[in-house]
């Protein structure tokens, strides 16, 4: 029988995001009838910031590699000067300059460094598309382009990271919550926020997610007493990650505020199977955003352009998610991907988090409850979200496999769900 309730929000969350899908196209050609002369010179006067290609930032700390390359990609793309294409081709293309045998960051290298002696000969540039991807950060990064460089990029990517989280902090501290900011510090931890300030291509997501929780903690009674905009709000959440991640961690824009809203309003008044069923709705709903806005890209790029993009991404999908690497040169394995992932998380710090958070909510349970599991049983749906990232690993094997410096960061989703859930165990114990 089907369910009238899930289908009058999936139907909502379709209608949401065809809305979204316009209001994306419509930014994209906008913000494209920007003159980029002067992003193109901020862009070259940082040519020093990649003299080396994904340094490591903080040697001694699991999580510091930068991604310079594809930073090196969204600069360009954001850069690219004006040539004679229609706005439409322009936008959808994503077009950036490159050089012969040369990577991304080795041609802002190259193109700042002759441009500073006066050497620089634009004859050696060509063109090249990447329209799979909508590129909608360059919403953002044209305008500021015009008045900064990548090093004024980094700095205010670290006044948002730090503006949001105190903002949260502040807005726990009004709702009485504040145990909840010790799942976000553990998860900011995890994720490693020095590289995420300095590494553009890890900023979206994690801005998006902590935009995603204010709003959810802010809004909160509008939300409970108005459900009709949450559906709207998960499927707008995976539509705005699809629409600015180049596939990063995106799934964190989920599964984190996922785990905070049901905690946060569910966890005591409904049964385990509404909340088994809300997360697979939700998650449900994410993915129609999220799927929808991506697709809608590549649509748009091959009708209203010369290019099959629809032919690009179908095998790009199909090689991201099969069990071969390039790099070695042979299948690989579940295990494998696992091992490549799970090496980058903070053994250390995770350990000392959920050995001492559930040694304390034991210690105040009685042994009988601890063998009748009474004390987690309610909170027994959120290892279906803490399992998420694994999920995600298992379905894009390829690109976990290749990508697991900067992929293992999917697991913040697993940090922050089980410290959440432990945390609420001791409050719950105390009471």
């Amino acid at each position: 029988m089907i369910n009238l309730k899930w289908l009058k929000m999936i139907i909502i969350a379709i209608v949401s995001t065809f809305i979204s899908i316009i209001i994306a196209l419509g930014l994209i050609i906008g913000v494209y009838k920007i003159p980029t002369d002067s992003m193109e010179s901020h862009v070259l006067s940082s040519y020093k910031f990649f003299i080396e290609t994904n340094p490591n930032i903080t040697p001694k700390v699991i999580g510091g590699k930068l991604d310079t390359h594809t930073d090196a990609i969204m600069l360009l793309t954001a850069s690219h000067r004006d040539n004679d294409e229609s706005i439409i081709k322009k936008s959808l293309l994503s077009q950036r300059y490159t050089i012969k045998d040369k990577e991304p960051d080795e041609v802002i290298y190259t193109m700042g460094l002759k441009s500073e002696i006066n050497e620089f000969d634009r004859n050696i540039l060509t063109t090249m598309p990447y329209a799979r991807y909508w590129h909608g950060y360059v919403i953002i990064l044209k305008p500021l382009l015009l008045v900064v460089g990548y090093e004024g990029l980094r700095i205010i990517n670290g006044f948002i990271l730090f503006l949001l989280t105190i903002l949260l902090w502040l807005q726990y501290q009004r709702l009485n919550e504040k145990l909840y900011i010790i799942p976000l510090l553990a998860t900011l931890l995890f994720l490693n926020p020095v590289s995420i300030v300095f590494s553009l291509q890890f900023t979206g997501v994690i801005t998006i997610t902590l935009t995603g929780l204010l709003v959810l903690a802010r809004y909160r009674e509008y939300f409970i007493n108005k459900k009709i905009f949450l559906p709207i709000f998960f499927s707008v959440l995976g539509g705005v990650t699809a629409y600015i991640d180049l596939l990063t961690y995106p799934l964190i824009t989920l599964g984190i505020p996922l785990t905070y809203w049901l905690c946060s309003t569910s966890v005591n008044s409904v049964s385990k199977i509404k909340i088994l069923g809300d997360i697979l709705l939700y998650s449900i709903i994410w993915g129609i955003g999220y799927s929808g806005l991506w697709v809608s890209k590549w649509i748009f790029a091959t009708y209203l352009t010369d290019n099959n993009i629809i032919y690009d991404a179908y095998h790009e999908v199909i090689y991201r998610t099969s069990t071969y690497a390039t790099s070695v040169g042979e299948n690989i394995s579940y295990i494998n991907v696992l091992k490549n992932n799970l090496k980058y998380y903070w053994i250390n710090f995770l350990l000392l988090i959920i050995v001492a958070a559930s040694y304390l909510s034991l210690k105040k349970c009685k042994i009988k409850d601890v063998i009748k599991y009474s004390c987690y049983e309610k909170y027994s749906p959120f290892i279906v979200i803490a399992f998420m990232p694994f999920i995600w690993y298992f379905m894009l094997q390829n690109h976990s496999y290749i990508h697991s410096w900067f992929t293992y960061r999917t697991g913040a989703i697993t940090i922050y769900t089980l410290v959440l859930v432990s945390c609420l165990i001791i409050k719950r114990r105390r009471a």
